[in-house]
C-alpha cells in the first residue's frame, strides 16, 4: 500500500482506545439494581442518553449538553418518578462506575507506534476531557496525548462535521492530512464526511455498515496501527 500523508491522528476514546465494560451491563445493572431499578429500566435509561445525544448531533439547533448531564437528568427523572429519597446520592452511585473505566491492553503499544511514525495525536471524544485523561492515566496512556478535545469546546455531539473540523484545526492540518480512528462506525462515517481520514478498529467484530462511506482502513485492533503506511517510514 502507498504511504499516505497524515500528519496527525484523532481518537475516540470511549470503546476506542478505552474498556467502557463498567458503564455497561452487567455493571450498570447491578448499580441500577441497588437503587431499586431493573435491567430494563437500566436499559431504558441508556437508550434515552443517546437518543438525545443523537438528537443534539444531527439536529445542529444549538443546544448542547454534555453526556453525564444528559444522563443524571433522566436518572433524576426516573427516580422522582419512582418516588425514590437521595436522588443526587443515587444519581451519584450509578455515574461512579466512570471511576473503573482505563484502556484497553493494545491501546499503550497503538499510540507508542504512532508517536514513533512522528505523529501528533489528539482525542476527541462526547465525553470530557477530564474523563478521557483520567480514563487513559490508569494504563499510562495519558502523556501520548498532545491535544485531548472534548465536544464541550465545539458545542455539538460526534458526528456533526464541525467536531472534527474543529479537532483539525486545534492540530494545525487541514482535514484531509488528519485520521480518525474509531470503533463506532457513524463515529468513521461523520469523520470522513468532514474531510478526514479514517481507520476503523473493528472491536465489536461486526461487518462494517455497508451505507457508511468506507474507511481508508480496517483493523481488529489498535496493536496494527504499527503497521499502516501513515506518518514517518521506519527508519
Amino acid at each position: 500500500m502507498a504511504r499516505q500523508e497524515i500528519k496527525a491522528i484523532v481518537f475516540d476514546v470511549m470503546g476506542t482506545m478505552c474498556d467502557m465494560t463498567p458503564l455497561r451491563a452487567p455493571p450498570l445493572d447491578a448499580r441500577m439494581e441497588a437503587i431499586g431499578f431493573s435491567k430494563a429500566e437500566a436499559q431504558v435509561w441508556d437508550l434515552l442518553v443517546q437518543r438525545d445525544g443523537d438528537t443534539l448531533a444531527m439536529s445542529g439547533s444549538g443546544g448542547f449538553a454534555t453526556n453525564k448531564d444528559i444522563g443524571a437528568y433522566h436518572l433524576r427523572n426516573m427516580l422522582k418518578a419512582a418516588n425514590s429519597h437521595n436522588v443526587e446520592a443515587a444519581v451519584k452511585h450509578i455515574q461512579g462506575g466512570a471511576d473503573e473505566v482505563r484502556p484497553y491492553p493494545d491501546t499503550e503499544g497503538g499510540l507508542r507506534a504512532l508517536k514513533a511514525k512522528g505523529l501528533k495525536i489528539a482525542t476527541m471524544t462526547n465525553s470530557t476531557t477530564s474523563f478521557s485523561q483520567a480514563a487513559l492515566k490508569r494504563g499510562n496512556c495519558d502523556t501520548y496525548i498532545d491535544t485531548p478535545l472534548d465536544i464541550s469546546m465545539v458545542q455539538r455531539w460526534k458526528p456533526h462535521p464541525s467536531v472534527y473540523q474543529f479537532a483539525a484545526k486545534q492540530l494545525g492540518f487541514e482535514p484531509h492530512e488528519v485520521m480518525m480512528i474509531a470503533a463506532h462506525p457513524w463515529d468513521i462515517h461523520g469523520a470522513l464526511a468532514a474531510g478526514l481520514r479514517a481507520t476503523y478498529v473493528d472491536r465489536p467484530k461486526t461487518e462494517y455498515p455497508p451505507y457508511y462511506i468506507k474507511p481508508d482502513f480496517i483493523i481488529p485492533s489498535l496493536k496494527e496501527l504499527a503497521d499502516l503506511p501513515i506518518g514517518a517510514p521506519p527508519s
